[in-house]
Formats: C-alpha cells, structure tokens, sequence
C-alpha cells in the first residue's frame, strides 16, 4: 500500500506532508513571515483558474481563509493529494502601511516534502514563480473579501494577522 502502480512512486499522504512542515525550524517559520498552509478542494482551485468572475475569486478565498482547512499537526483537517491543492498564504501591507494583502500560493505536495523550507518562504518561491511566469498568484485585501460576506459568516473568518499566523505555528508545530 502507498505504491502508485503508474510510476512506481510512493503516494504523498497527509502524514507526509506534516512531518515535512514539522521539520521546519522555528526560525524558518519567522523568515518566512510565518505562513499558513492550507488545503482547497481541486474543484475550487480550478473554477477560479478558468475564470475571471469575482464570485469564482470570491469563493476561492472563502477556502483559503476558512480556519477549517488550515492544515497542521494538531488539525482536523486531512489534506488529500487526489482532491486538494496545497495553498500557502502569505500576507503583505498596503499603501497604509497595513497588513491585509494575502497571496495565495499554491505547491504541489512533492516540492514541499522536498523543501518545505524554501517552500514556505515567498522569497524563494512565491516571487521568484510569478517573476518567471510574468503572473501573479492569486492576491486579495482581505477586508474586500471580509465585507462581501454575508454577515453570519463573517464571524468564521478573522483576519490571519502575523501575530495569529505565529500563535497558530507555535500552539500548532511547536509543542512547548
């Protein structure tokens, strides 16, 4: 069990996906502006690819902000390389000073078991991919998002602050 009959290689599982993310050092996560990972239904991911509408967008980020799919340790939630895409989101300011721009980076599982290190950091994969590809991932200010919600679910989301993405890594990967 494990094996793929087509190409012989060893299915990633959810265990392996986080023990690569446990693997990584305190420290990493910091340089990393502490990201959290996340796991979307394929379905999802691939409406919003083929689509330019704000609903398909809209609903796409309704996945990567909802705390369910939060992926850790300690979670609930089972990542499933056969129906999900591994999202890794990182924030970043606006022209206020503000955090409250999130890019929503997608990885394959085998690239982040391979290096989960340089995989979590925007420096060394985020920008570098949207450099080379000349597109950009897909980015939203989160207070947009938040107000477009119908307000009995505005109380699920919050916004994943630094301060709450290193709270959530540290209670989550870090057992101390």
């Amino acid at each position: 069990m494990g094996e793929s009959i087509e190409g012989g290689e060893k299915e990633i599982t959810n265990s392996d996906v986080i023990n690569a993310l446990e693997s990584v050092s305190q420290k990493e996560w910091e340089n990393a502006n502490w990201p959290v990972i996340t796991a979307i239904a394929k379905p999802i991911y691939h409406r919003l690819e083929l689509s330019e509408d704000l609903d398909d967008k809209h609903g796409f980020f309704e996945e990567v902000f909802d705390p369910q799919n939060f992926i850790s340790p300690v979670g609930e939630r089972q990542y499933d390389p056969k129906q999900d895409i591994l999202v890794i989101l990182h924030s970043f300011n606006n022209r206020e000073g503000k955090e409250s721009i999130f890019k929503a980076i997608t990885t394959s599982p085998k690239s982040l078991i391979e290096d989960p290190v340089h995989l979590i950091n925007y420096q060394y994969h985020g920008q570098p991919c949207e450099i080379r590809s000349k597109q950009l991932y897909p980015t939203v200010d989160f207070w947009n998002f938040y107000d477009r919600l119908p307000s009995k679910l505005q109380d699920i989301y919050r916004i994943p602050s630094k301060e709450w993405r290193k709270n959530f890594v540290l209670k989550r990967y870090f057992k101390s």
